[in-house]
């Protein structure tokens, strides 16, 4: 998605991020796709792709509960010619598997969902 100037601040990050975060909660897939695309899709269909990483992260297992934790949002250094902030999410599904998800906002002011990955 194109973000606006008044986009970039680290509140409306952040409100991203949690919508973010929404959407692959309820399990909306297509919806998360479609408002933020998918970087790392490769060969599959951006919402596929998402579907396959969450269930990678979560080990195959189906899940009850769900709850964002956190959402930290920091930039990259100035002069960055590719980035500019990056988002971070923690979600906690049935109050034992943590996902971390990660959005980017890039240098020509595009928010993607860059990647969906299992957390320690």
């Amino acid at each position: 998605m194109k973000l606006l100037d008044n986009q970039l601040d680290k509140a409306s990050l952040s409100k991203f991020g949690e919508e973010a975060c929404r959407l692959l909660i309820a399990r909306d897939f297509s919806g998360l796709a479609g408002r933020f695309g998918f970087a790392a899709a490769g060969m599959f269909e951006a919402s596929t792709a998402i579907e396959m990483e969450l269930k990678r992260s979560l080990s195959g297992q189906d899940f009850l509960s769900a709850e964002v934790e956190s959402v930290t949002v920091s930039n990259f250094k100035p002069g960055d010619d590719m980035f500019r902030s990056l988002i971070e999410c923690v979600v906690v599904f049935d109050k034992r598997a943590r996902v971390l998800v990660e959005l980017i906002v890039s240098a020509n002011m595009n928010l993607y969902l860059e990647d969906i990955g299992e957390m320690a």
